[in-house]
């Protein structure tokens, strides 16, 4: 008896039906699912670009605060130089208003014009104590010749000298001793140079001396040489110790006056 192959032929054909349709379900689907990729895909870089945006504005605006922030601190360290400069110029008028009071009482026709030197070179370039000045060639400078400051106060001699500079030892040069005049008193005193613009002389206990004496060079025509700052004294000892300093400062003085 033959066996009927209908039934076998309808299931190999329902089969690739079935197989057809599932292919073209998967096809459909990822069609479909692509563009809602595409979709969600776009939604989402949209999304972090506003985001990006936003960020970059943020940091603009920080580069600026911190820009800004920068040109205030230099301004104010700009500020507090000058406030630097300023100060440094105020002490120096003011240490020049204090010598022209000391200056103030000395008679003005005790002063003379000589040879105009240009401090170029002192302490510590130069050997404590001395000067270094400069002038024309041919103004005769000589060893010997005194140096005045604002063409009244005598600091001291010229020790070398040559064609256009010259060598100033300062009366306060270590140890050097120099005859000067106690104004008020009228007494001949040794001034002894201590360096550092200082110098000092002896007198027994029994003389008052009081502060701000006047000391005068032993010269003609007399100089100021500087004035009394302090009286040292020890009981054990029958001489007191008169302290003395030069009546300017000589780092803020440019000339000097040489005369013989």
């Amino acid at each position: 008896m033959k066996r009927s192959s209908l039934p076998h032929k309808g299931l190999q054909k329902f089969a690739w039906i079935a197989l057809f349709g599932f292919v073209l379900f998967i096809f459909l689907w990822n069609a479909g699912g692509s563009s809602k990729i595409q979709t969600y895909t776009r939604d989402t870089l949209g999304s972090f670009g506003a985001v990006s945006g936003s960020l970059d504005s943020i940091s603009r605006w920080i580069g600026t605060f911190f820009t800004s922030r920068n040109k205030l601190a230099l301004r104010i360290e700009e500020l507090e130089t000058v406030n630097q400069e300023l100060s440094i110029r105020s002490s120096l008028l003011e240490a020049r208003i204090r010598e022209l009071e000391q200056l103030s009482n000395f008679p003005e026709e005790k002063t003379v014009q000589g040879i105009r030197a240009l401090i170029v070179s002192q302490a510590p370039a130069m050997p404590y104590g001395t000067l270094l000045v400069s002038f024309d060639e041919g103004a005769n400078v000589r060893p010997g010749m005194k140096a005045l400051g604002f063409g009244g106060v005598y600091l001291g001699d010229v020790s070398e000298a040559g064609e256009n500079s010259a060598v100033i030892k300062l009366l306060s040069y270590p140890g050097l001793l120099s005859e000067a005049w106690l104004e008020r008193l009228a007494l001949n005193v040794t001034l002894e140079g201590q360096g550092g613009y200082n110098f000092k002389f002896s007198l027994p206990r029994s003389i008052k001396i009081e502060i701000g004496d006047k000391i005068l060079s032993n010269t003609n025509p007399q100089f100021l040489v500087s004035v009394v700052e302090a009286v040292e004294e020890d009981p054990a000892m029958p001489l007191q110790q008169i302290l003395l300093r030069l009546p300017l400062n000589i780092r803020n003085l440019r000339y000097v006056e040489l005369i013989r």
